[in-house]
């Protein structure tokens, strides 16, 4: 269940009740009641205007609207046992993110019902709280137990039980817990999403299974897998753990399994693209490339926003352009190189993911070089070595020598990569932070050398685990001009308490909202990412996602060595 937020969303101008964007008829609704929503596409606040057609997604349910002039219409049929319904609305192309294209309906209940499954999430989501010291480990002690006086025969009651003892490091109690929920909830989302917590916690080394129990859990997550159980954030970890090999399951079960979530929901693109890597790790080219290739298509004509109302456009994109890049190197190897450069091309045309893009540039220099096309080869690596990607220098240097001998290679690719005559990097804006002690600080007050740049965030487990590596490149530049910063929206009592146990090295700064993403042309619905910013504020290198080790860091590393030569 959701949080109950009934936003206002009329507005007075010069004495006049402005349009609101969405209204509701009747506006409390009770159980067994139709609901009629209408978005309102010429209030001033409506990010949905024009004529395109926009759906609505109302809890789990996906429903198009009926337009009717400047208006869009749904209706819906409020389920018995919710305290409130969630909905937004949407188009192909976009989404009304703000408080007046979405909105939490609250719902008129029988006097004295109370949601139990709401009740049971927000405690949750004050245990969350012990990492931070918003609660100390003995009063979730207390609270654990209380709760155990009183048992609920429910998966959400012991789906809660196990994240309380994980949180308190109790791994016996973790595993008994999850032992009555393999016996009593196996297929539930909430057995899945339990199992998920421990290895999530296991992959940040949050915790430390003994063999036994690693091998225990694994051992559930993939039983569960067999049993059909394809929650997404589930299959994701579960897919990850496969591509290391780190299963008893055989490639053909594997297989099995992937098919089994495809054919569930063939219009979820997602499921394709779990299938088509696993063909990839088999090495069957064609059935690879024939499941990116629905993926794609899925993706291009809009069926995940009809279908299942996943408006995430980032996502979406991110997605569209790893299938093209997967696709078009299936392609290269093949031989079919105008397809292959096609969809190299477009992946780059993409530019959601920065990784994404460097790793198309160095497979279509690859295309390029086999077809013994050097100067353009050279351009696409180069371009992918300036975004930072390890493996373009080499094949930059094998060009070198074809063309130049093996003299003179380090002075060309200095030259080369110094900005080039009328090249636009985006130039970062001005914006104000705070310091953990509350000292104001602006950002053009850290311009004059290099600066790294991390969004943190205390809420996602990754983020943390990065710690650990983000501290060697602080060590690897130690007394030279560059200065590592960090921007959080945390809390200052939480970041300092976290970061008590879990030194930092980055200079930690805080911000409110989320402008300073704009600032720094960095995506605001994304965290971590990575940025290298020149001396002059010019964005020279920008990486979504953390680092799970030292090796990762070596493409920031090469743009923070060359902005280091430049300044000689």
């Amino acid at each position: 269940m959701s949080i109950l937020l009934l936003s206002a969303i009329l507005f007075s101008q010069a004495g006049d009740t402005t349009q609101p964007v969405l209204t509701w008829e009747p506006e409390e609704p009770a159980w067994g009641e139709t609901v009629t929503f209408t978005y309102h596409h010429t209030a001033p606040d409506a990010v949905l205007k024009g004529t395109a057609s926009i759906f609505a997604k109302i809890g789990d349910e996906v429903i198009p609207c009926e337009r009717k002039d400047d208006v869009s219409l749904v209706q819906f049929v409020v389920p018995d046992s919710v305290p409130h319904i969630g909905l937004f609305f949407y188009s192909l192309e976009e989404r009304d993110p703000s408080e007046y294209g979405r909105s939490w309906v609250e719902i008129n209940v029988p006097e004295g019902w109370q949601s139990l499954d709401f009740s049971l999430q927000m405690l949750r989501h004050r245990w969350f709280g012990v990492k931070f010291g918003k609660i100390t480990p003995d009063e979730l002690r207390e609270e654990i137990d209380s709760l155990r006086q009183n048992p609920i025969d429910q998966a959400l009651y012991r789906h809660l039980l196990t994240y309380g003892f994980l949180q308190l490091g109790e791994m016996d109690s973790v595993f008994d817990v999850l032992a009555q929920m393999r016996e009593k909830d196996a297929g539930s989302t909430d057995y899945a999403w339990a199992l998920l917590s421990v290895n999530c916690d296991v992959h940040d080394k949050v915790i430390e299974l003994d063999p036994e129990k690693l091998a225990t859990l694994y051992g559930w997550m993939d039983e569960e897998a067999k049993r059909g159980n394809t929650d997404r954030g589930f299959l994701v970890w579960v897919g990850m753990r496969w591509k290391e090999g780190n299963t008893s399951l055989s490639l053909k079960e594997r297989e099995r399994i992937l098919k089994n979530a495809v054919n569930q929901a063939p219009h979820e693109y997602w499921r394709h693209v779990f299938l088509a890597d696993h063909y990839l790790t088999t090495r069957d080219t064609l059935q690879a490339e024939e499941e990116y290739s629905v993926a794609i298509d899925l993706i291009l004509t809009g069926v995940p926003q009809k279908k299942s109302g996943e408006v995430s456009g980032l996502l979406l994109q991110r997605n569209l352009q790893q299938s093209l890049l997967n696709r078009g190197r299936i392609r290269a190897a093949q031989g079919q190189y105008d397809t292959a450069l096609a969809d190299l091309s477009l992946a780059i045309f993409l530019k959601s993911d920065p990784q994404i893009e460097r790793e198309a540039y160095f497979e279509m220099g690859k295309v390029y070089q086999g077809l013994e096309l050097y100067k353009r080869a050279e351009e696409a690596y180069l371009e992918a070595f300036r975004q930072g990607y390890p493996d373009a220098q080499a094949a930059l240097r094998g060009i070198y020598l074809l063309n130049h001998g093996e003299e003179g290679f380090d002075e060309w690719l200095v030259e080369q990569l110094a900005p080039r005559e009328g090249e636009e990097l985006f130039v970062t804006r001005d914006f104000a932070f705070t310091t953990l002690d509350g000292e104001e600080g602006r950002w053009f007050d850290l311009l004059g050398k290099i600066v790294v740049v991390n969004r943190f965030g205390l809420g996602c487990g990754g983020i943390r685990a990065q710690i650990p590596v983000l501290n060697q490149l602080v060590d690897a530049y130690k007394g030279q001009e560059v200065e590592f910063v960090a921007f959080s929206g945390d809390g200052p009592d939480p970041l300092k308490h976290y970061l008590a146990e879990h030194p930092f090295k980055y200079r930690m700064l805080r911000v409110e909202g989320r402008d300073f993403c704009d600032a720094l042309n960095a995506n605001p619905a994304i965290k971590p990412w990575q940025l290298v910013i020149d001396p002059e504020g010019r964005v020279r290198f920008y990486k979504i996602g953390g680092f799970a080790d030292a090796s990762e860091t070596q493409g920031m590393k090469l743009i923070i060595d060359q902005l280091l030569r430049e300044q000689e």
